[in-house]
């Protein structure tokens, strides 16, 4: 007897593994702020605006906190971060951790971002200050290694979520502040039926720059993803399965397109 589609319901349970709580508030994020953020005349604020918003910039700077504060702890039974040990899976233990020195790199440059982000918010300019203390965090966590504080690894992630929901708040606006004016659905309608695309800033660009465009915030979403999503989540709970997080990323990359497509253009 041969079994009805059997890959179907095992790609089904691999999505459900692989999706985790913070993934759907990111999710919903990406979503929810394309509706609040005002028409192509006046947008609502953002982080990448000169408006003061307090109450953002604090959110912003506790956020990063939590993910400086997660880097300085280490969950039960987790080998330390050692540069010098092999990244073969399994030389120790089920799990090899140390793909995570890879992370660090990438960790210190979203704390710097979000936290950045924050302090502008506050008025205050260039206000990277917070790169320092997560670069002096890293480098503890290597030299004290295992006599870090051990933190279960639920409580790491619930550290590191505010992080990842900012930090998909920022990328978000980013997204719209350089589409602004483009219409992804009139693109994608000149693509099928030949209509032409609505014009950016009153202008009426090809639909080469229209897909170059969008080109680009694809492309940069991957690098985006790695730095605040990918890093300091993986920092904080490392994942046995790395095709989980190609799933995680499918679902960002297709829920920001559809973020695209909800927000209002200026035609």
């Amino acid at each position: 007897m041969v079994r009805a589609e059997p890959g179907r319901p095992r790609l089904i349970d691999r999505i459900r593994r692989a999706l985790q709580p913070e993934d759907l508030l990111l999710a919903a994020v990406l979503v929810v702020l394309p509706l609040l953020g005002g028409d192509a005349a006046e947008p609502a604020p953002s982080f990448f605006d000169d408006r003061v918003d307090v109450f953002g910039g604090l959110v912003a700077i506790l956020a990063a906190v939590g993910a400086i504060v997660c880097m300085a702890t280490r969950a039960p039974g987790e080998s330390p971060l050692d540069p010098a040990r092999s990244p073969v899976s399994g030389a120790r233990g089920p799990v090899d951790l140390d793909g995570r020195m890879a992370l660090i790199g990438p960790y210190i440059g979203g704390v710097a971002l979000v936290g950045g982000q924050g302090f502008e918010k506050l008025g205050i300019r260039g206000g990277d200050w917070l790169a320092g203390p997560a670069f002096i965090v890293c480098i503890g966590a290597v030299v004290l290694a295992d006599r870090l504080p051990v933190v279960r690894s639920e409580l790491r992630r619930m550290l590191v979520t505010p992080f990842v929901l900012v930090a998909g708040g920022i990328f978000e606006g980013f997204v719209g502040d350089i589409t602004r004016g483009l219409d992804l659905a009139a693109v994608l309608g000149e693509l099928t039926s030949g209509v032409p695309v609505a014009g950016v800033a009153g202008d009426v660009p090809t639909l080469g720059l229209a897909l170059f465009v969008y080109g680009m915030v694809l492309a940069g979403t991957a690098v985006f993803y790695t730095m605040l999503i990918y890093a300091p989540r993986e920092l904080a709970a490392t994942e046995p399965e790395r095709g989980r997080w190609l799933i995680r990323f499918g679902l960002f990359a297709l829920v920001l397109i559809v973020g695209l497509l909800l927000r209002p253009s200026a035609a």
